[in-house]
Order: C-alpha cells, then sequence, then structure tokens
C-alpha cells in the first residue's frame, strides 16, 4: 500500500511541476475500477484474462482494482507535446500482487514519438481490437520497461501516397527464472502504400525482437553461463550478423553466440489490405512466423496468421467481426507449399525453431507469453510449472465479435477459439501430427452504461480441453470515470 501511495505522490508532484514549463490541456483523465473473478476450479478463464496486460490473475477468487490517471501539456513556445500515463494494478485473494501495469513518460512532436518507461503496445498488422493477439508482441504481457523513439503514427511522404512507420527500442528484462540482467532489443518498419483516405490501402513491414545479455543460472542460483552484453554483441543482435569477422566480440561472449547469434530473434513479417466498402471496411492481413532467417527460403512460410476483419460501424449489432487462423506446425521440419513451388532450398532442412522457447529463455515478461496468447505458455495454462511452450505446433481459428444491443443499450464482446496442439517431433510432417490435444476457449463480456461516470461489467468463460483446465467462470465489475 505504501508503494501505491508514493507512486500516486509522485504522479501528482509531477503533474504540478510540469506546469512551469509547459501549458496544461484540457486531457486529464482518472478512472478507476473493481473486477471481482471466480470459477468452479479457482483457475480464472482463458478469454477472460489474457491480451490484459498482465492485469487479471491466473488463480480465483481474486478481487483486481486498478487506477489510472493521464495528461497532456504542450511545451511552452514549441511544437512539442508532453505527456504521461500511469495505471496501478492491485490483485487481492488467491493471488496478490501489485503492478505499475503502465507508466511512462513521452514527448512527441507531429512526425515523432519519444517515451520512457511502460506503455501499452501491439506490434504487427491486424485487428488490433479484436485479433486473438499479434504473433510476436500482443499486449497479452505486463508492458517491458523501454526507451523508444518512433514514429508518431504512419508519416505521409511523397504527398500522402506513401506511410511509413517505425521504432526503435532498448528495454530490461526481469531477473525472473534462470536468466538474470538480460535485454530486449526491438525495432520494426512499416508502409503504407496509398493515401490515408483512399478506398484501397496496402500495408506490409516487419518487427524484429530480441532477448539477449545477461547472466544464466541454475536451479541452485549458481552462474553457470555469461553473454555478450558490450557494444559490440549490441551490433551483432541489432544486424543479426552471424560472420564475427566485422567487429571482435566482446570478451565475456559464450561459445554459443560465437558460433551462432547473439541472442535470440523473433517477430513477424506482415502484409495487410484494407477495403472501404459500402458494408463497412475490410481488412485482409498475414503475420508470417519467423526466428532465424531460413523464412527467406520460405520453408517455414506457412507458420503464422491469417485473418479478415470486417468494420461495420459504431452501434450497430455488429459493429466489427474478426476471424483468424493460426498455425505454427511446420517450425521447420518440412517445406512449405510456395518453397517447394519455387524450389528454393534450406541448408537446416529438418532442424526445429521451438517457437517461443530459448537458451535465453521463453519468450514471456512476469509468468505472461508476450507473443500471442494462442501459443499457451504452460504456468500460465493452470496445469503445470513447466517454465515452456511445450505444445507450440498448432493449428487453431479464432472467431471475434463486437457489437451494441440498442434496445437495451448494452455493448457486447465474445471471443471464441478452438485448437489442436501436437508436441513436435523431428518425424512430424505434413500428413503425420503427433500427439493432438484438443481445446475450446470462449468468454463474452457485457457492459452497461449506468451514467457518464460509471460503467458495469460482466464476463463469463468457459475451457474445455487438455491444453487447460475445464474450467467455468465468470467476473463482474464497475469502472468510474472522472475527467
Amino acid at each position: 500500500m505504501f508503494t501505491i501511495i508514493k507512486t500516486i505522490s509522485f504522479c501528482l508532484f509531477l503533474s504540478t511541476y510540469l506546469t512551469i514549463f509547459a501549458q496544461k490541456s484540457n486531457s486529464f483523465y482518472l478512472n478507476s475500477g473493481i473486477d471481482f473473478y471466480v470459477s468452479n476450479n479457482n483457475i480464472t478463464p482463458y478469454w477472460l484474462r489474457n491480451n490484459q496486460y498482465g492485469k487479471v490473475p491466473l488463480k480465483n477468487p481474486t478481487t483486481v482494482i486498478d487506477l489510472r490517471m493521464g495528461n497532456v501539456y504542450k511545451l511552452r513556445n514549441t511544437k512539442y507535446i508532453l505527456k504521461y500515463e500511469i495505471e496501478l494494478t492491485k490483485q487481492f485473494g488467491q493471488e496478490n500482487n501489485f503492478w505499475i501495469t503502465q507508466g511512462y513518460l513521452g514527448l512527441k512532436n507531429k512526425l515523432f514519438d519519444l517515451y520512457f518507461g511502460r506503455r501499452r503496445e501491439i506490434f504487427g498488422l491486424g485487428d488490433t481490437l479484436l485479433t486473438s493477439g499479434f504473433y510476436a508482441w500482443s499486449g497479452n504481457a505486463v508492458p517491458i520497461p523501454k526507451i523508444q523513439i518512433g514514429s508518431n503514427g504512419f508519416i505521409n511522404i511523397f504527398k500522402g501516397k506513401i506511410g511509413l512507420f517505425f521504432n526503435y527500442a532498448h528495454g530490461w528484462r526481469d531477473n525472473q527464472m534462470y536468466i538474470k540482467n538480460g535485454f530486449l532489443h526491438q525495432k520494426s518498419i512499416y508502409f503504407r502504400l496509398g493515401k490515408p483516405h483512399n478506398k484501397f490501402n496496402l500495408f506490409y513491414g516487419i518487427n524484429h525482437q530480441v532477448y539477449w545479455g545477461g547472466q544464466r543460472f541454475d536451479d541452485n542460483n549458481n552462474l553457470n553461463a555469461t553473454y555478450g552484453s558490450g557494444l559490440a554483441s549490441y551490433f551483432y543482435v541489432v544486424t543479426g550478423i552471424k560472420s564475427k569477422n566485422l567487429v571482435n566480440p566482446d570478451e565475456n561472449s559464450n561459445p554459443d553466440e560465437l558460433g551462432n547469434q547473439f541472442g535470440n530473434h523473433l517477430g513477424s513479417i506482415d502484409i495487410l489490405a484494407s477495403y472501404k466498402s459500402k458494408i463497412g471496411e475490410i481488412s485482409i492481413y498475414r503475420q508470417f512466423a519467423y526466428e532465424t532467417g531460413r523464412i527467406l527460403n520460405l520453408t517455414t512460410a506457412n507458420d503464422g496468421i491469417s485473418g479478415i476483419s470486417i468494420k461495420m460501424g459504431a452501434n450497430k449489432i455488429i459493429e466489427k467481426f474478426n476471424i483468424e487462423y493460426i498455425y505454427t506446425f511446420n517450425q521447420g521440419y518440412f517445406d512449405s507449399g510456395i518453397s517447394k513451388f519455387l524450389n528454393l532450398k534450406d541448408t537446416h532442412e529438418g532442424e526445429r525453431e521451438s517457437y517461443f522457447n530459448h537458451s535465453y529463455g521463453p519468450w514471456q515478461y512476469w509468468g505472461k507469453g508476450i507473443g500471442t496468447p494462442i501459443i499457451i505458455y504452460n504456468p500460465d495454462s493452470g496445469n503445470g510449472n513447466d517454465i515452456f511452450f511445450y505444445k507450440n505446433a498448432i493449428k487453431a481459428i479464432s472467431i471475434n465479435t463486437i457489437g451494441y444491443l440498442k434496445n437495451i443499450k448494452l455493448r457486447y464482446l465474445i471471443k471464441f477459439s478452438h485448437g489442436t496442439y501436437y508436441t513436435p517431433s523431428k518425424y512430424m510432417t505434413y500428413d503425420e501430427p503427433t500427439d493432438p490435444e484438443k481445446q475450446f476457449s470462449i468468454g463474452i463480456n457485457l457492459e452497461k452504461t449506468l451514467n457518464k461516470e460509471i460503467k458495469l461489467n460482466l464476463g463469463i468463460g468457459l475451457d474445455s480441453g487438455k491444453m487447460l483446465k475445464e474450467t467455468i467462470g465468470g467476473k463482474l465489475g464497475l469502472r468510474y470515470f472522472l475527467r
């Protein structure tokens, strides 16, 4: 409790101090919510707790209280905007945690955006509202603290015919499990073809994330490996170059790094086409998963997320509809169809790419998977304590919709997923799956606006299958807005 008071006091002090250098806008907001979760087996249903930036706990009964506040300032005699946001989350009950789930200070102008701290973000191309989770960076985990420079949305160039979006960031990992003092490197670049208000637009680009540096400890907390963390290591992390002839590696580099890459790399190569039709805006997108350069041979080109989204407008029975197909069954064990068609050769044919599992630790932060939650992180399944994504060869479908029932003034959100999960095997081919397990999950959220300040929400979730514990449960919540 003392930590919460100190954090709130600091924000109020910061808000007062900034007025000396800046002109306060009317953008200050403060809202708070309380949610109570309960289920038949003390495990919160999957679609009631995922893609919530780590806010909702695995176990229940638990009460979650959060406080969000922020403001925007215009620096005097400049075109720069200063902004801060903070979100505090406290969990009581089966889990007792305190999170700063968002807390950052940012500076931006018309073109660029700089910030330091934790900020809610997702990276990739797709339906940011209804997605089951973007492949590499989905908003499922508590945001990783980082310093980031990027564009303020898409920058229009060539008279608006092309748009450019980018980010470049350095982050700090948690010290959980066996990797201590590690770092995150992140960057992305995306292009838009066509003016923003055209009926048809094409978007494409890539995001790149690397876990690197730090020390590795065994179960008894004994040091058993040190990874390169100097500027030379950073050069190889950023470029992804395997040859070590350009820059002399750091002296503390691990032999595994010297023989391969510095850090564990992953991301997605994305493409999206959108068309504004009479029925609404239709978007079709594809996120190609990658962890090594083998994606250039198109060996694993069929792994990733394919989706279609239709946005029909506000305050309709169906405002938006989304369907996604998630496939990570290839993993380098066989050539994709397009790779075979183009007769491309893979020098590492048959070697497995174990998505989200690394020698630097699994692709998680504070107990939640950073990428799509459709690839289930075992500690967050309720089934065990194994720290990896152990059945990550999957074929799954996700169907999601949001709408508004005018007669009763009720907003709803429905998320549904069904998948088949396999244990990867060196004998696995397209026609020979091994060890399949089915999983079905659904979450329904209802929201009722009582007045300008108060909203009531109700959630119901169900999990059925072997990947998650058989669960039925719900939540009841209230949110108060003050502006």
